[in-house]
């Protein structure tokens, strides 16, 4: 095992997702630590594909409140994850296109998360309306010290596990979840930005979300499409259904990407990291 480890989430309509992604971090991130898949609903044949190459897979065991919201990505805090020093975590709507081991460098402080500013300012995380209607003194504490302005946005995140226990957990998460649930606009983003408004900023380039940043794409180590059952070309016809133009380079730069995509997920089948591992639960 390494000292440090990747991180994706994935359910099992997302396995597919997950061998593309993990291509990307292989092939163009020159990723060569451990790297973990957190699990929900594979079945044993599931998990038997990524063991063969080296790759762990954890089963989440969270503890999901009542409603709509996904809350899974909170087992990204779970304290088996303490096996390592350093872990960089990324969602299935990625592509990671350039090297992505200096995150793993920028991670200095134990005691905070270091993500991307997101392009969703705090009021679209949180119905405001409806705190105002039924209010919760509480949570608008918590928000006022929130920074309108400085946004994490959950698609790329590393952080130091000593942080695991003592600011935040798996346990702390859901409590959360639970407790202003009616006040959720389906964010996992919400709850991180109450737990972390002192985060610390990652460039830009690792977390380029193609929705609101069509014209930085050129610009991307990892690009985050933010779209459910996403496609990389999938982003970009959302422009065109809404009007906006895109330019020919868009246009060209456009099937480029969705060319990497395809390459990606063929590479796959061709990573061997480690000797197999076994499916391994959570403690």
């Amino acid at each position: 095992m390494s000292n440090q480890a990747l991180l994706i989430l994935a359910d099992k309509n997302y396995i597919e997702h997950a061998k593309t992604v993990i291509g990307a971090i292989y092939s163009f991130g020159r990723w060569k630590d451990d790297i973990v898949v957190l699990t929900v609903g594979w079945n044993s044949e599931d998990c038997h594909e990524f063991n063969l190459r080296g790759i762990f897979t954890l089963p989440v065991m969270t503890q999901i409140p009542a409603g709509h919201f996904n809350w899974n990505k909170a087992a990204m805090f779970n304290p088996m994850l303490k096996h390592w020093e350093k872990v960089i975590t990324l969602d299935c709507d990625t592509l990671v296109l350039d090297d992505i081991n200096p995150i793993i460098d920028m991670v200095e402080r134990k005691d905070t998360l270091y993500a991307c500013r997101s392009h969703v300012p705090k009021r679209f995380e949180f119905d405001l309306r409806k705190l105002r209607r039924t209010p919760c003194h509480e949570l608008q504490c918590l928000l006022d010290e929130l920074d309108d302005n400085k946004v994490l946005n959950s698609g790329v995140m590393a952080y130091n596990t000593d942080v695991i226990g003592k600011k935040v957990s798996e346990r702390k998460i859901v409590e959360l979840a639970h407790r202003f649930r009616n006040y959720y606009k389906c964010r996992d983003e919400a709850v991180l930005n109450l737990i972390f408004p002192d985060f610390v900023e990652l460039p830009q380039e690792y977390n380029v979300q193609t929705a609101k940043m069509i014209n930085k794409i050129y610009e991307g180590k990892i690009l985050h499409f933010l779209s459910k059952g996403w496609k990389p070309w999938q982003s970009w016809e959302t422009h065109e259904r809404e009007g906006l133009e895109l330019s020919e380079e868009l246009k060209e730069n456009r099937k480029r990407i969705a060319s990497k995509w395809k390459w990606c997920r063929k590479q796959f089948d061709y990573i061997f990291l480690h000797e197999e591992f076994k499916d391994c639960g959570f403690i």
